[in-house]
C-alpha cells in the first residue's frame, strides 16, 4: 500500500470513529466546565483566568479553555461540535506523527499498525468524542514519548531528542499539571537504563529542554497571579470546601 493510501485509510478509519455523531448528544460529564470558561474569555477577552459565572475555576490550568475558544471563534459556530472536534484533532494527529516518524523504525506496515492501535484505543474512543481533558491531554504525552523514543532510537541531534518532546511536555502542564512528567521520566529512564545509557540525561540539551518545560508554564503562571484579584489559596480553598 502507497503513502498516501495509506494516509488516507488512518484519516478515514479516524473520521468514521471519532466525527460520526460527534455533536449528536449535549455537554455531560465535566465537558461543560471546559466550555463555559472559553466562551466567557471570548466575550470577556480575559484568557489568564478561566471563569464559571463570576468565580476563577483553577482546578486545571487553561489549556483547553483555550483550544475551544479557539475552536469556536476558527469555525464561527459555539455548538457541542465545534467544541469536541479538538479532541478528536488530536487523537489523529498522533496517529500521523507515529505512522510518519516511525517509519523507519518499524516499517510502513509496523507505523501503520501502531498508527491504527492508537486511533482504536477504547479509552481515547470515549474521552476523543468530548471536549474533556484526557484526550489533549494523553495525545500530547503521546507526542513528547513517541517522539523522543524515535528520535533517540535514530540517534538524532540531542538538540532535538532532548528539547523537541519536552516542549510538548510543557504544553501538557497547560492542560493539567506536571503529573504527565513523572511518567514519562519513568520510561524514558527505563529505556536508558535497559541501553546502559542514563548518562544521556546529563547533556547540555536535556537541560535545555527541563528549561523549556519551566518556561513554557511560566509564561501563563506569572501573568495569571498577576491577574487574579483574589489569592489561588483562598480560591482552591473555596473549590474544595
Amino acid at each position: 500500500m502507497s503513502r498516501l493510501a495509506s494516509t488516507l485509510v488512518l484519516i478515514a478509519i479516524w473520521a468514521v470513529t471519532y466525527l460520526t455523531n460527534l455533536g449528536a448528544s449535549e455537554f455531560r460529564s465535566e465537558e461543560g466546565h471546559r466550555v463555559m470558561p472559553a466562551v466567557q474569555m471570548l466575550d470577556s477577552g480575559n484568557y489568564l483566568v478561566p471563569y464559571v459565572g463570576t468565580q476563577p475555576h483553577l482546578r486545571k490550568p487553561p489549556l483547553v479553555n483555550w483550544i475551544v475558544a479557539g475552536s469556536f471563534k476558527l469555525l464561527g459556530i459555539r455548538n457541542e461540535w465545534t467544541a469536541r472536534l479538538p479532541s478528536a484533532l488530536f487523537v489523529l494527529s498522533v496517529a500521523l506523527m507515529l505512522w510518519l516518524f516511525a517509519s523507519p523504525i518499524l516499517g510502513g506496515f509496523g507505523s501503520t499498525v501502531a498508527a491504527l492501535c492508537w486511533l482504536t484505543n477504547l479509552g481515547l474512543i470515549e474521552k476523543g468524542r468530548m471536549i474533556e481533558i484526557d484526550a489533549i491531554y494523553v495525545s500530547l504525552f503521546g507526542f513528547a514519548f513517541f517522539l523522543w523514543l524515535i528520535l533517540w532510537q535514530r540517534g538524532g541531534s540531542p538538540w532535538l531528542t532532548f528539547v523537541v518532546p519536552w516542549i510538548f511536555l510543557g504544553v501538557g502542564m497547560l492542560a493539567k499539571g506536571p503529573a504527565h512528567i513523572i511518567f514519562f521520566y519513568v520510561l524514558i529512564c527505563a529505556v536508558l537504563w535497559r541501553n546502559r545509557r542514563l548518562s544521556d540525561l546529563a547533556q547540555p540539551a536535556h537541560v535545555v529542554g527541563v528549561l523549556c518545560t519551566a518556561g513554557i508554564f511560566a509564561a501563563w503562571l506569572i501573568p495569571f497571579l498577576h491577574k487574579l484579584h483574589e489569592s489561588p489559596m483562598q480560591v482552591w480553598a473555596q473549590e474544595t470546601a
